[in-house]
């Protein structure tokens, strides 16, 4: 499992509705983030690359994905810095897989929370 909702849980006092609206949230943002990613890595738009990482780091977190976010926050030095640019390709499809098996789960969360 990507995601850990224990923190927001923790943050939320457990209202379900809070919750839910957050994971409808987290889930738009992984869209806007994927897509601002691809955009400025494909643009070599570096510095706008570690600025989206640096936004999704925040997000990220918050929805328990430390691995992830460990990788956000690599990708926004690095990019930051303009160094080892060779590595931001795979540093993002293991950030885009986390995405995806982080909407998996979210998907099964949401049912969870409306039962």
């Amino acid at each position: 499992m990507k995601v850990n909702l224990n923190y927001l849980a923790t943050q939320t006092g457990g209202n379900k509705a809070v919750i839910l609206e957050m994971i409808e949230i987290f889930g738009e943002q992984l869209i806007e983030f994927k897509d601002g990613l691809t955009l400025h890595y494909e643009s070599k738009s570096w510095m706008k690359l570690s600025k989206i990482a640096h936004k999704a780091k925040s997000s990220i977190t918050i929805m328990g994905m430390e691995k992830t976010a460990v990788l956000l926050k690599e990708l926004e030095k690095l990019a930051s810095e303009e160094k080892e640019v060779e590595r931001y390709k795979e540093i993002l499809e293991q950030i885009f897989r986390d995405f995806e098996l982080a909407k998996q789960d979210l998907e099964k969360e949401v049912v969870k929370y409306l039962s």
